[in-house]
């Protein structure tokens, strides 16, 4: 059933009708029971009546005003028409808000609260008491207006951050994250700080090793981000660079794609025609990423090479490049 008609919340309340209300966070519809059932005959959406809907502004912050100008522009409107403001792709019984128009009506004004959950939202226009609308208004976004821009100093390995907030409320927990960009759990960030009035509102942090890449998100005062940066590309390769001398190998690794100390990374001396990636003929755990390590060398002799693995398993990351190891005298 639509909402209750003007007259019987009239009746209910004993005084004026307000406008109600719906916490979208109870995602559930209204049970019937909750509402007084409209006593008249079945209502159907069907009509030659056309309708109007314009809603203002465009970018709205939790607890304002939302405007919506509404017209019938041809056929007749009823006392059972009803106006109603819902999260964008919901069905409609899963309003936020709603309010009636009377039948001799035909254009007006009314004004919702924007709920205090970010998203697109827009306007529709019932008739005749129904949940079929027959009218939808432009999009109104709710939460702060802000601009990100990211920069990557390559020189200094630093990457910074610009925040512009140009609407909204003031929010004293604002906070900015870093992120992977195909990150999708904003409780996964990389690093984070407040996002204080102070150094023109500008942050800095260290750049990621890892490449790939990465934006800063904004948040006001939860884990639903508002606004999310330009891309932050990080160039890089894993590189091997082994040698034999005097029954030593050398082995000076750089390494970007895992960290090797929470990654477990390790590297194995082969022969170069070993296709099994278990058959190591030395092995050796790496817990820095530029750290040079050394072995003693097999005796035997052949063309060898190291491979790199991480994240336990037996799928290398790189390969080093070919020694030799001679014969042992």
């Amino acid at each position: 059933m639509a909402p209750p008609n003007p007259k019987q919340i009239d009746a209910l309340l004993n005084k004026s009708r307000p406008v109600v209300e719906v916490d979208r966070s109870q995602s559930a519809e209204i049970p019937e029971k909750e509402l007084p059932v409209i006593q008249s005959e079945n209502r159907v959406a069907e009509s030659k009546c056309t309708v109007s809907l314009v809603a203002s502004p465009a970018v709205v912050d939790v607890g304002n005003n939302v405007v919506v100008q509404w017209q019938v522009t041809s056929g007749q409107s009823t006392s059972y028409d009803w106006i109603g403001l819902f999260p964008v792709d919901q069905q409609n019984k899963k309003y936020v808000a709603y309010d009636w128009r009377g039948k001799q009506e035909t254009s007006g004004a009314l004004t919702f609260i924007a709920p205090p959950i970010y998203g697109d939202y827009e306007v529709r226009y019932f008739h005749n008491g129904s949940y079929q609308h027959i009218a939808i208004s432009n999009r109104v976004k709710v939460g702060p207006q802000v601009e990100l821009q990211a920069k990557l100093d390559e020189a200094t390995k630093k990457v910074s951050v610009v925040w512009k907030q140009s609407s909204g409320n003031s929010y004293g927990w604002a906070w900015v994250g870093f992120y992977e960009k195909s990150q999708e759990n904003n409780k996964q960030y990389l690093t984070w700080e407040r996002a204080t009035k102070t150094n023109n509102n500008t942050l800095v942090f260290d750049a990621p090793v890892k490449p790939g890449e990465y934006e800063f998100r904004f948040f006001a005062n939860s884990y639903a981000d508002v606004a999310r940066s330009n891309t932050i590309k990080i160039e890089g390769e894993d590189k091997i660079v082994a040698s034999y001398s005097n029954g030593v190998i050398t082995i000076k690794p750089h390494i970007v794609s895992v960290d090797p100390y929470y990654d477990s990374a390790w590297v194995g001396v082969y022969f170069t025609s070993e296709s099994n990636n278990r058959q190591w003929r030395r092995y050796k755990y790496i817990a820095e990423r530029n750290a040079e390590v050394q072995f003693k060398a097999p005796r035997t002799q052949g063309e060898y090479e190291v491979r790199l693995f991480g994240c336990k398993n037996y799928e290398p990351i790189t390969k080093s490049n070919t020694f030799t190891i001679p014969k042992a005298p």
